[in-house]
């Protein structure tokens, strides 16, 4: 999955959709997964940047809820590598909790119109 640029990431995540759907059913095996890949990148830490461009092709293809990736960044880290992680993952979550937002309100507003 590491192996493309950051354009090319979203097609090789697809790529691998068949493999990966069963695996990521219900918020427990996503927060294995996404564990599994901070371990990764703990392995291999100049992959840390990429992990953002993943994870968002995982969240657009319907792989991992947003529940499961803001449960695993509110994780405390366990070294520097998993606080860079998070560093690195911030603005991700950042737009996931913006948007939760924006359609909170719009279905405040659309309850205020009924």
């Amino acid at each position: 999955l590491f192996n493309a640029g950051n354009v090319a990431l979203k097609d090789k995540v697809k790529s691998h959709v068949e493999q990966l759907q069963p695996v990521l059913t219900g918020a427990d095996a996503q927060l294995v997964v996404l564990a599994r890949l901070e371990s990764f990148v703990r392995e291999r830490p100049e992959l840390s940047k990429k992990l953002m461009a993943v994870l968002k092709s995982m969240y657009d293809l319907e792989l991992i809820e947003e529940e499961a990736i803001l449960a695993w960044h509110a994780q405390k880290p366990a070294d520097d590598v998993g606080a860079g992680v998070r560093k690195d993952t911030q603005a991700l979550v950042d737009w996931l909790k913006n948007a939760s937002d924006e359609e909170d309100e719009d279905e405040e507003d659309e309850d205020g119109d009924e």
